[in-house]
């Protein structure tokens, strides 16, 4: 037999789940479902989906949304939900208590800006119904859910050209709490009944609507509530002339939707292991090209 038809079938810890490394059972904790520090000047279009109102906007090395060990956005005056970045995932936080924590610069800090906002994207449209966010009007910071508007912070202030740190945690049970600064206890909150339950899967976005910058720098999102995925099970391999396809059981997500899988190979008896590029993609399968025949690989 050829050894090409030979290949070694083993299911390694490396082989990852969305941000999780598959292990037998499940262990609740916060997991990181998305961070982003900007490095480099290209946005990452797996975690990102860029809005630009510029003719020259795009990947953010022009136009009014640019990434440079930071991501800097400038909006075209006053419309919510046209210069920013739109996360790819999105949260349901049904699942456990979503926090997002970001630091925000603002250029002017008394004028109206953006911020931070869980809710659906309509492109250049006033907020949908029960968008939860986090902007600045009138010199004060402004957490606001659904229809019920205006909640004040208190003992927050703002320095044009200095980071806030902020830390806004999306309750699973409905409610939403605001610390800036690393307070310890919450700046603003919106209740269970003004920021309910029900208002979930949403995208994350970062956004500007003033013309004067505000920069955003080191985001994490994790939540509450879910945990470390069974590993796959199942792996099967049919060869082919360079290539093999790869099928597997998907594992229990640990209550959060798993997103991609890393797929890593080996030479058999080799010391380090290659990560094959397929694309995101949450389906049990691939196929992974420039294999040579005749030589056996693990998986």
């Amino acid at each position: 037999m050829n050894k090409f038809n030979k290949i070694i079938l083993i299911l390694l810890a490396a082989l990852l789940i969305s941000t999780f490394i598959g292990l037998v059972g499940q262990h609740l904790y916060a997991a990181t479902l998305l961070s982003d520090d900007f490095t480099g000047t290209t946005i990452d279009t797996d975690k990102w989906v860029e809005y630009d109102t510029a003719s020259s906007g795009t990947g953010g090395t022009a136009g009014n949304v640019k990434q440079n060990g930071s991501l800097t956005i400038i909006g075209n005056g006053s419309t919510f939900n046209s210069n920013g970045l739109k996360s790819a995932q999105i949260f349901d936080r049904t699942a456990g208590d979503i926090t997002i924590e970001a630091d925000w610069t603002l250029s002017n800090c008394g004028v109206t800006n953006g911020g931070i906002f869980y809710g659906s994207w309509v492109p250049g449209a006033t907020l949908p119904a029960g968008t939860i966010y986090l902007n600045r009007v009138s010199g004060n910071f402004r957490l606001s859910s659904g229809n019920a508007q205006n909640v004040t912070p208190t003992n927050a202030p703002c320095t044009n050209n200095v980071p806030t740190h902020v830390k806004l945690v999306i309750l699973k049970e409905g409610g939403v709490e605001l610390y800036l600064n690393n307070s310890v206890t919450p700046n603003a909150v919106r209740s269970a009944i003004q920021a309910p339950a029900s208002d979930t899967n949403h995208s994350i976005s970062f956004q500007q609507t003033n013309a004067a910058p505000a920069t955003f720098d080191n985001i994490i999102i994790t939540q509450e509530g879910v945990s470390i995925p069974e590993s796959p099970t199942n792996l099967e391999a049919f060869p082919s002339d360079g290539s093999v396809a790869l099928t597997w059981t998907a594992p229990d997500n640990g209550g959060s939707p798993i997103t991609d899988y890393l797929i890593e190979f080996q030479e058999d008896g080799a010391s380090s292991w290659t990560t094959f590029t397929d694309g995101v993609s949450p389906d049990p399968l691939t196929t992974v090209t420039g294999l040579t025949n005749g030589t056996e690989y693990q998986f």
